[in-house]
C-alpha cells in the first residue's frame, strides 16, 4: 500500500521510494563500512522529499517567525517624544501593522520555544490537509512530532555524530510508519482501524499505534464504536492525550463516547479516570464539560458531588445566570440521580446555584413580558408605530431584544427539573433514618431563594405572582411564576421539620428574610404552615398559659413559648391572627383564622378577640354608610376609603364569628343590596381575571343589543356613554365600536347611514369608517348602495376635524376610509354619482399637489439615522389613489386621464428619486407600459433607471410579473442588480425564463452575466433556487413569505415548464459559471423531472457545486441503485457536503444506497460503487470497508 501510494505522488514520491528501498538494502545488505550512516542519510532525504510534497506550507516554526518577528522589529518607529519614557518607564512601540505582525510572530515564537519541531509538523501538515480535505486536532498535531524526532536524529548523524547499533533500524522504521499516516488514505488503512476497534485484550503497540494516527476521522470512529473497556487504561498508560478533549478546538472530546461505554460496562474503571480527569477534561471548553456532566448524570454514581462542584462552578464568585441552558439542564439531571447518602454540602451548593440560575434567567426574560401590558395601556388608542417598547421591538423583529431574550430563556430550567430539585433538596433534609447534618444550611437555600425572587419581583406585582393558594400549588407543574413553587417547597420543608420533632422557631428562624423583604408573603407562609400543623388535641391548660410570650409576625416563635407543641402553636397563631384581620384576607390567613376560633380555650378567648375588633376597625355610623353607599344602583369605588377599609370586614366575615361582626350590621346590610349573594369564602383563592375593557358599557351586551335591535341601536348606546366620558374614555369606546364592527361588518355595513346618524362623536363615526373600510373587500360587506354614503361621510369628517387632541387619530381614521372606500369603489362597478366623484378626486388632487413640489430638507434637529414614520404620507396615499382610479378607467376602455397623467409628470419632475413615491408608482408601471405607452416613452429615464429608488425598482420588488416589460429595462443594469441584492428581480427573471428561457436572449448569457463580479455566484444560485421553488407545490406555502408572487397556490408544473427548467439548468451547466453559482439547482430534485434528464443533470450540476437541498437530492438518487449517475451524485455529496447539516442528511441515503448495491452480486459499474463506498469511509463510515462477507 505504501509503495503504491508513493508512486501516486509522482517524481518526488518515486524518489522518496527509491531512497526508503535504498535504507533497506543498506541495513541488510553487504559490502558497505558505514551502513548506519548510509541509511540515516538516506531516511533524512526521504523525509525531506515528502515534507516538500504540495500542500507544505512554504515556512512555518522558529525560523519563519524569528524572521517575521525580526523584520516586525526593524519596521517599528519608536515616538521621537514619549511621556512615559521622560519619566524612565519603558518607551511603548507605536500601535499598527508592524506591531501586531511582531506580536504575532512573537506568540508563534514562544509556541515553538515551548513545542520544537513546529517547521516539520507544519509541513507535514500541510500535506495531509491537502490530501484528506480535514483539520487536524490535537491528538494528531501530537503525532505530527515524530517528523521532528526524525529529522533531529537523522541530522545529527548526518551532521557527525555517531549512529547507536539501533538507531538507524529506528529512523526507517518510524519514517515507514509517519509515512503511512502521511500518505496512505483512510480507506486503505480502514482493516487496520477496524481490527484494533475489535480487539478485546489489546497491547502497548497496539495503543502507541493508535497515538501515531494522524487522521482524526479514524479516531473519531474508534471511540464511538465502543471499544473494549481494556483500552481505557493501555490509553491512559501509553496514550494518554487520546483521552482528553481538544483544548483549541473549543472543548471537542472524541472519547466522550467511549467513556459512556466504559461506565455501562466497567463503571469502577470510568469513575477512577473521571475522578482524576474530570476537572481537566471541563477546563477544556462547553462540550466537553456537557459531556461531563452528561456522564455524572447516569446514575451510577461516576462522579462525586465535590467533583461535579468543582468543574461546574470553578471560580469562587459565581453567576450562575450565565451559564448556557444545556449545561444547566445536565446539572441538574445530575442533582437529581444522586442517591439520598450521597447529598453532602457540594450537592446542595450545586442544587442552590442551579436554582439561582433559573430565578435570574425567569426575572431577566420576564422582563421583557411583564413590561409590555404597562406600556400598551399606556400607549391607549395611539398607533402602533408610536409605541418603542422592548417587547413590540422584540415583536418587529429587533435583533437585538431577540438576543437577549433568547440569551435569558436559555438559562432557564424546565418546571419539571425545577420542581424535581426542590422535591429532592426538601426530601433530603429528612431522609429515612435520621435528619440531614446539614439541615440548617438547606433551610437556609430554600429562604434565600424564595428571598432573592421576592427582591426581582416589582412589589406592585407581588400579589399577582403569588394570588394562587400555596396549598393548590404543585411542584414540578407547568407555571408563569417560579416564586410559588419556591413558597410551597419552603412550606414542604417546614412540614417535614415538623413531622422530624423540629420546634416551631427551628422551622421557620429562616424566614426571616423573606419577612424583611415582603411581610404580607411571610404572614401567609406562617399562617398556611400553622394551619397545616394545627394540634389534633387540645392539651391541659398550664398555669400560666395565658401569659405566655407574645411574637410578632415577623420574628419566629420562640421554643420558650410554651412547654409544649401545642402551646407554641397557640401562641404564634394568636398573635399573628391581629395581623392577618389588619389586611385583606387570603386564602391561608382565612384556613388559620377559621382554625384559630375553632380551637381558642375560653381563658384566652377575651383577649383574642379584643386584637381582633382593634384589627378590624370601629364600625361605622349609619350616616357614613348612606353616604357612602346610597340606595342607589350607582357604581361605587371600593378601593378608596373609608370603603376599602369596611370591605375588609364585610370580606373577612364568613370565617369570623357572629359576636366579632358586632356592630357591622348596618354596613353589611348595605353592601348586601349591592352584592346579594355576600360576600366570597375567603378560604378559596378568588381566580384573578385580566381586565380588558374602561368602558362601563360591556362588549357583549352591545353584541346582543345589535343582533336583537339592529347596530343602529347599539351606536346610540355608545354614543349615550361617549358623551360621558372624557378623551380617553371615549378612545376605549372607540375600539371597542372597532371590534363590534370587525366582528360581525355584514351586519354593521348594511345600514350605513342610519349608523352614521346614531353615532355623535367624531371619534366613533371615524372608528367605525375605518372598520367597515377594513372589511369592505370582502363579498357581502358594504353593499354597492351604502358606498358612496360612507365615501361622502368620510369626506365630511375630513373637513371638519375636531379640536383638541382626537384630531389627530380622527384625521388618520378619516384618511384610512377616503383611500380604502375609493379603492374598493375602482374595483367595484361604477357606483359614485357624478358630483362626489368629482369631490373625491379633487381632493385627492389638491392632497398630492404636494408632491409637485421638492420635498423640504430634513431639519438640523432630525437625527441622521432617524427612524422613518410607520404611517404613509396621505399625499403619497392619494397619488397612489389616483394611479388605481387611471387604471380602473383602462378596464372600460377609457384612456388613462391626462389630469392623472399631467400630475404624474409633475411628479416625476419634481421628486424623480423619493421611495415613497416610486414605491406607489413601481407596482402601476405595467399599466403605464400597455395602456399610456407615449407618456412611458417619453418618461422613460425617469420610470426605468435602476442605479437607486425609482419606479422600476419599486415595481422588481412589489409589482407583478410582466416578462415585456423586463425588455424594456437596459439589460446589463438589470442582469447586474441581483447582485447588488434588488429584492424581487430574481422571481422577476424566473417567472420570465420559465415562461420563455430565451425571453432575454441566450440563458447562457444571462447566466454569465449575473454570476460575473462579487456577489455574482450567489445571485445565479438564488436564481436556479427559485425556479425550483416556484413550480414545487410542497414549496409553494413555505416561501410564501420569501417569494413576493408565488406562481400558483398547489398546481403542479405543466410539461413546458418543466421542459423550460431543463433547458435553463443546462445553459447554467455550460455558462462556465463561477463555484457556488449552481447551488440552487438542488432544489430541482423536488421537481417531478425524468430521472434520466435529472440525474446526469444533478451529477454534473454537483461536480461543479454542493447543491442546497442535498438531503433530497441524496433521497431521490438512492431510488436508482442500478445507475452510475446516481451513485457518483451521492459519493460527490458525500464527499463534498454543502454544510454539516447537508452531511448529516446525506449519510444515511448514502449507506442505504451502498447497502442495496453491494446486496447484487457483479455490479455493472464497480468503479462507481468503488467510490461511493471510498467517499463513505472518508466521511468517518468505517466501517463500510467490511465486504459483505465479512459483515454477514
Amino acid at each position: 500500500m505504501l509503495a503504491a501510494a508513493l508512486r501516486a505522488q509522482g517524481e518526488p514520491g518515486g524518489r522518496a521510494l527509491g531512497l526508503l528501498q535504498d535504507a533497506r538494502w543498506a541495513l541488510t545488505g553487504t559490502g558497505l563500512v558505514r551502513p548506519a550512516e548510509v541509511a540515516a542519510a538516506c531516511v533524512r532525504s526521504a523525509a525531506d522529499t515528502l515534507l516538500k510534497l504540495p500542500g507544505a506550507p512554504e515556512s512555518v516554526g522558529l525560523q519563519a517567525a524569528a524572521q517575521d518577528l525580526l523584520a516586525a522589529v526593524d519596521a517599528v518607529r519608536l515616538p521621537a517624544t514619549n511621556t512615559a519614557a521622560d519619566s524612565g518607564a519603558p518607551r511603548v512601540p507605536a500601535a499598527g501593522p508592524a506591531w501586531d505582525r511582531m506580536t504575532g510572530a512573537a506568540k508563534v515564537l514562544r509556541g515553538e520555544l515551548k513545542h520544537p519541531g513546529g517547521y516539520h509538523r507544519g509541513r507535514a501538515r500541510g500535506v495531509i490537509e491537502r490530501l484528506r480535505g480535514v483539520t487536524l486536532g490535537a491528538a494528531q498535531e501530537r503525532a505530527l512530532d515524530v517528523w521532528g524526532v526524525v529529522y533531529g536524529l537523522a541530522s545529527g548523524i548526518l551532521h557527525g555524530r555517531a549512529a547507536g547499533p539501533d538507531d538507524a533500524a529506528h529512523l526507517y522504521t518510524e519514517l515507514l510508519h509517519a509515512a503511512r499516516e502521511l500518505l496512505v488514505p483512510l480507506p486503505d488503512r480502514a482493516a487496520r482501524v477496524l481490527e484494533l476497534t475489535a480487539l478485546t485484550a489489546p497491547g502497548p503497540d497496539d495503543a502507541r499505534e493508535l497515538a501515531r494516527w494522524t487522521d482524526p476521522r479514524a479516531e473519531a470512529f474508534f471511540f464511538r464504536s465502543h471499544p473494549a473497556p481494556a483500552w481505557l487504561g493501555l490509553l491512559q498508560e501509553h496514550a494518554a492525550h487520546l483521552l482528553l478533549p481538544d483544548t483549541p478546538a473549543g472543548g471537542s472530546w472524541p472519547a466522550a463516547e467511549f467513556l459512556a461505554h466504559v461506565a455501562s460496562a466497567d463503571p469502577h474503571a470510568a469513575r477512577a479516570w473521571l475522578a482524576a480527569h474530570a476537572q481537566e477534561v471541563a477546563a477544556a471548553g462547553r462540550p466537553a464539560l456537557d459531556a461531563v456532566l452528561h456522564l455524572a448524570a447516569r446514575g451510577e454514581a461516576l462522579i462525586a458531588p465535590p467533583l461535579v462542584r468543582t468543574v461546574l462552578f470553578p471560580r469562587p464568585a459565581v453567576e450562575p445566570g450565565r451559564q448556557e441552558g444545556r449545561t444547566l439542564r445536565l446539572a441538574a439531571e445530575w442533582a437529581c440521580t444522586v442517591a439520598p447518602d450521597a447529598r453532602d454540602r457540594d450537592w446542595i451548593i450545586v442544587t442552590e446555584l442551579l436554582l439561582k440560575a433559573t430565578v435570574e434567567a425567569e426575572h431577566t426574560a420576564a422582563g421583557y413580558r411583564r413590561a409590555a401590558p404597562a406600556e400598551q395601556a399606556l400607549a391607549g388608542a395611539q398607533p402602533i408605530y408610536v409605541s418603542a417598547s422592548p417587547l413590540l421591538r422584540v415583536l418587529l423583529n429587533d435583533p437585538a431584544d431577540w438576543a437577549q431574550a433568547a440569551q435569558a430563556e436559555a438559562a432557564r430550567m424546565p418546571d419539571h427539573l425545577t420542581g424535581s430539585l426542590l422535591r429532592k433538596l426538601v426530601a433530603s433534609a429528612h431522609p429515612a433514618g435520621g435528619t440531614h447534618p446539614r439541615v440548617q444550611m438547606i433551610r437556609a437555600v430554600l429562604a434565600n431563594l424564595l428571598a432573592r425572587d421576592l427582591e426581582l419581583t416589582d412589589p406592585a406585582a407581588r400579589r399577582i405572582v403569588f394570588h394562587q393558594d400555596l396549598d393548590k400549588v404543585c411542584l414540578g407543574a407547568p407555571a408563569a411564576f417560579g416564586g410559588p413553587c419556591l413558597a410551597r417547597a419552603l412550606l414542604d420543608l417546614a412540614a417535614s421539620d415538623a413531622d422530624a420533632g423540629a420546634d416551631l422557631a427551628e422551622r421557620t428562624g429562616r424566614w426571616k428574610k423573606v419577612a424583611d423583604i415582603d411581610g404580607w408573603l411571610h404572614r401567609r407562609l406562617l399562617a398556611a404552615h400553622l394551619t397545616d400543623r394545627t394540634p389534633h388535641e387540645e392539651p391541659p391548660a398550664a398555669a400560666g398559659g395565658s401569659a405566655t410570650k407574645c411574637l410578632t409576625p415577623t420574628t419566629p416563635p420562640d421554643a420558650s413559648a410554651g412547654g409544649d407543641s401545642a402551646g407554641q402553636w397557640r401562641s404564634a397563631a394568636h398573635t399573628l391572627v391581629p395581623h392577618l384581620l389588619a389586611v385583606s384576607p387570603d386564602p391561608e390567613p382565612a384556613r388559620l383564622v377559621a382554625a384559630v376560633w375553632a380551637t381558642c380555650p375560653p381563658q384566652e378567648t377575651t383577649a383574642l378577640e379584643e386584637a381582633a375588633r382593634v384589627a378590624l376597625g370601629t364600625p361605622p355610623p349609619p350616616h357614613e354608610i348612606n353616604a357612602v353607599l346610597p340606595d342607589t344602583t350607582d357604581p361605587v369605588n371600593g378601593t378608596v376609603e373609608p370603603l376599602v377599609s369596611w370591605l375588609r370586614a364585610w370580606d373577612w366575615s364568613p370565617v369570623l364569628p357572629a359576636r366579632l361582626c358586632t356592630g357591622f350590621e348596618p354596613l353589611f346590610a348595605a353592601l348586601a343590596r349591592r352584592q346579594p349573594e355576600g360576600p366570597a369564602d375567603p378560604r378559596s383563592a378568588t381566580p384573578l381575571v385580566p381586565v380588558k375593557a374602561t368602558t362601563v358599557v360591556d362588549g357583549q351586551d352591545l353584541v346582543q343589543l345589535a343582533a336583537a335591535q339592529g347596530p343602529p341601536a347599539a351606536a346610540r348606546l355608545l354614543t349615550t356613554a361617549a358623551n360621558q366620558a372624557d378623551d380617553t374614555g371615549t378612545e376605549a369606546y372607540a375600539d371597542l365600536l372597532n371590534r363590534l364592527v370587525a366582528t360581525a361588518p355584514a351586519a354593521w355595513t348594511a345600514d350605513v347611514p342610519a349608523v352614521l346618524t346614531a353615532l355623535g362623536p367624531p371619534m366613533l363615526r371615524g372608528f367605525y369608517l375605518a372598520a367597515a373600510t377594513a372589511a369592505a373587500h370582502r363579498p357581502g360587506i358594504l353593499p354597492q348602495h351604502n358606498l358612496p354614503h360612507a365615501l361622502d361621510a368620510a369626506l365630511q369628517l375630513r373637513r371638519s376635524l375636531p379640536p383638541g387632541p382626537q384630531g389627530p387619530m380622527v384625521l388618520l381614521c378619516a384618511d384610512e376610509a377616503v383611500f380604502g372606500l375609493l379603492t374598493e369603489a375602482w374595483r367595484r362597478p361604477p357606483c359614485l354619482a357624478e358630483g362626489l366623484l368629482s369631490a373625491a378626486l379633487a381632493h385627492l388632487h389638491a392632497l398630492a399637489e404636494q408632491l409637485t413640489r421638492p420635498a423640504d430638507p430634513p431639519s438640523a434637529d432630525t437625527p441622521p439615522h432617524a427612524e422613518p414614520v410607520v404611517a404613509p404620507d396621505p399625499a403619497v396615499r392619494a397619488l397612489e389613489c389616483l394611479l388605481n382610479y387611471a387604471e380602473s378607467q383602462t378596464r372600460t376602455g377609457i384612456p388613462m386621464p391626462d389630469t392623472v397623467l399631467d400630475l404624474l409628470a409633475e411628479i416625476l419632475t419634481a421628486r424623480p428619486r423619493e421611495k415613497e413615491v416610486s414605491t406607489v408608482i413601481g407596482p402601476r408601471l405595467p399599466a403605464l407600459h400597455r395602456h399610456a405607452p407615449a407618456f412611458a416613452a417619453t418618461h422613460h429615464t425617469a420610470l426605468t433607471a435602476l442605479d437607486g429608488p425609482s419606479p422600476a425598482a419599486a415595481w422588481l420588488s412589489y409589482g407583478p410579473a410582466d416578462p415585456q416589460l423586463l425588455t424594456t429595462l437596459d439589460r446589463t443594469t438589470l442582469l447586474a442588480a441581483p447582485r447588488r441584492g434588488v429584492g424581487g428581480l430574481v422571481e422577476h427573471l424566473a417567472h420570465a425564463l420559465t415562461a420563455d428561457p430565451h425571453h432575454l436572449g441566450d440563458p447562457k448569457d444571462v447566466f454569465a452575466e449575473i454570476a460575473t463580479g462579487p456577489g455574482g455566484p450567489g445571485a445565479a444560485s438564488w436564481l436556479l433556487q427559485v425556479l425550483g421553488w416556484r413550480l414545487d407545490p410542497g414549496w409553494s406555502i413555505g416561501a410564501a413569505g420569501v417569494l413576493r408572487f408565488p406562481r400558483t397556490a398547489l398546481n403542479p408544473p405543466t410539461g413546458p415548464e418543466l421542459a423550460a427548467v431543463t433547458t435553463v439548468w443546462k445553459a447554467a451547466l455550460a455558462a462556465d459559471l463561477p463555484p457556488g453559482s449552481l447551488a440552487g439547482a438542488g432544489y430541482f430534485a423536488h421537481l417531478p423531472l425524468d430521472d434520466e434528464v435529472w440525474l446526469p443533470l444533478a451529477r454534473a450540476s454537483t461536480e461543479h457545486t454542493p447543491p442546497d437541498s442535498p438531503g433530497t437530492t441524496a433521497e431521490r438518487a438512492t431510488a436508482h441503485p442500478g445507475s452510475p449517475d446516481a451513485l457518483v451524485l451521492t459519493a460527490l455529496l458525500v464527499v463534498r457536503p454543502a454544510d454539516a447539516w447537508g452531511a448529516h442528511t446525506v449519510l444515511p441515503h448514502a449507506r442505504a444506497l451502498l447497502r442495496a448495491v453491494t446486496q447484487v452480486d457483479g455490479h455493472a459499474h464497480p468503479d462507481a460503487v468503488a467510490q461511493l463506498r471510498e467517499a463513505l469511509i472518508n466521511a468517518g463510515e468505517v466501517d463500510l470497508a467490511r465486504t459483505p462477507t465479512e459483515v454477514g
